[in-house]
């Protein structure tokens, strides 16, 4: 099939979420199709005099919010270009359930804002997550559906990988599988420590209510 090349041009002052945006709206999402080669080519604001030479281009602000990202510190460049290539983009508002327990697992990657996980057992959340980070990858390494509920609480900007894109891009890169194999063990710990202290909560809760 012969190889289709989707250009866009972006101007160096968009921001990473805009970037991302007009991406999508030219390719219908982030995920590569086999007969479609994408390029992104960047030219200066007309309207405005040219940035310094210093000035980050906005490609580079989004491989350098995903650098950020612990999961992704030591990854290389071209890992973390096949990740955006791979992605779909998604933007939240407040009050926004992101998933809930039974939807099928993804990893989302948190650019911009923040979303609180909740435990369907508890009404308090157990872990709020702040961006540059991530979720979801628990339920996606183990194969198994979402077993919490995530809300957003402010605007935010996210990129998702299903587990087709997941072991198409993230497994085959060692020092992601190896800090993936990492933030699972530190996230375990912590999430065990969260729904202990939950836990106790709603039981002091509940003693308070019977004792008015």
């Amino acid at each position: 099939m012969r190889e289709r090349k989707v250009k866009t041009v972006l101007e160096k002052s968009d921001p990473i979420e805009e970037i991302l945006f007009r991406i999508e709206a030219h390719r219908g999402g982030f995920h590569r199709s086999p007969d479609e080669n994408f390029a992104v080519h960047f030219q200066q604001p007309s309207s405005v005099q040219a940035p310094a030479v210093s000035e980050t281009p906005p490609l580079e602000k989004a491989l350098s919010t995903l650098s950020r990202i612990p999961l992704f510190r030591h990854a290389s460049r071209a890992s973390l270009e096949r990740i955006l290539a791979a992605s779909r983009l998604r933007s939240v508002t407040p009050g926004e359930i992101l998933f809930r327990p039974g939807d099928p697992a993804a990893l989302w990657i948190l650019l911009r804002g923040e979303i609180h996980l909740y435990h369907p057992e508890h009404t308090l959340p157990f872990r709020p997550v702040r961006a540059p980070d991530f979720l979801g990858e628990i339920a996606l390494l183990l194969d198994h559906k979402h077993s919490l509920e995530a809300r957003v609480t402010e605007p935010s900007v996210l990129i998702r990988l299903d587990g087709k894109a997941f072991a198409e891009t993230i497994l085959k890169d060692p020092e992601i599988t190896r800090a993936i194999l990492r933030e699972l063990a530190r996230r375990v710990r912590d999430t065990n420590a969260a729904l202990r202290l939950l836990s106790d909560r709603n039981t002091l809760t509940l003693e308070g209510a019977v004792d008015e």
